[in-house]
């Protein structure tokens, strides 16, 4: 006699615009290596669609989430004009890093707790479903180690600060070494040599720099996503058995929505 294995759905991630009850396709979707490993784990399935994906639970057995883990997707789309017509790009600004932006997206709030209204927005602005993108989702995206190559100007900072988004206690400082003599600027963040204080943890982080006034930029550091040239990425938390979701039938639901400008 066979075993039979039930799935139930345990999360979802949807494109959708503001406006229209139609997702928002010409995405595609993967899960880093890392998610791959533990989705294999936890007895996971990744099913990903042109506007977003769903990842389903083994409920026969289930192997319960016991403790806070992440699950990260990145993604592309073949539409080139997506930051410009839902007005992505901060015009005027004076970033040194001097590169198309990505986005970011976590189902975690500003104090780093697990967003588990459902349905809920998991742009930056706010967890209610009517929230949408903003500029505040862009974030370039790095290997952990990545340098900033910037004329010799009086603009150029003194150092630069990387500061993890959620862990306080992730932080470090890279000075910045600028010969008079020298037409360009070179700036390793995150160098290997830091010994002690390389950080490898990949994530969300800021990257603050210069004075009066001080810039900021988010920034992703994860060296798969980084040597893939991603678009964008997306974090999943979870921290409890798959089936402690409010909504069996549907699963956690996280809508991503943009508007048109």
């Amino acid at each position: 006699m066979g075993f039979l294995i039930k799935y139930n759905r345990f999360f979802s991630v949807t494109f959708l615009e503001e406006g229209t009850d139609i997702p928002l396709e010409k995405f595609s979707f993967f899960a880093t290596n890392d998610t791959l490993q533990a989705i294999q784990n936890y007895k996971l399935i990744f099913r990903p669609r042109p506007h977003g994906f769903d990842v389903f639970y083994s409920s026969t057995p289930m192997v319960p989430i016991s403790e806070k883990i992440r699950f990260s997707f990145g993604f592309t789309t073949s539409d080139t004009g997506l930051f410009e017509r839902y007005g992505l790009i901060k015009s005027g600004e004076n970033d040194p890093t001097m590169f198309e932006p990505g986005l970011y997206f976590s189902n975690l709030d500003n104090s780093g707790t697990i967003i588990t209204q459902n349905p809920a927005s998991i742009a930056a602005s706010g967890a209610d479903p009517g929230h949408h993108v903003t500029a505040d989702d862009t974030s370039q995206i790095y290997r952990q180690t990545f340098k900033i190559i910037e004329k010799n100007t009086a603009s150029v900072p003194d150092e630069y600060s990387l500061k993890h988004k959620y862990i306080n206690s992730i932080q470090q400082t890279n000075p910045v070494d600028k010969p008079a003599s020298a037409e360009t600027i070179i700036t390793t963040i995150n160098s290997v040599d830091l010994e002690d204080e390389y950080i490898s943890i990949p994530g969300p982080y800021l990257l603050e720099y210069g004075n009066n006034p001080t810039f900021s930029r988010n920034l992703y550091l994860n060296s798969e996503l980084g040597q893939k040239s991603v678009l964008g990425v997306i974090d999943i938390y979870w921290e409890t058995p798959q089936n402690s979701i409010s909504n069996a039938e549907t699963g956690q639901l996280y809508n991503i929505t943009f508007k048109p400008k």
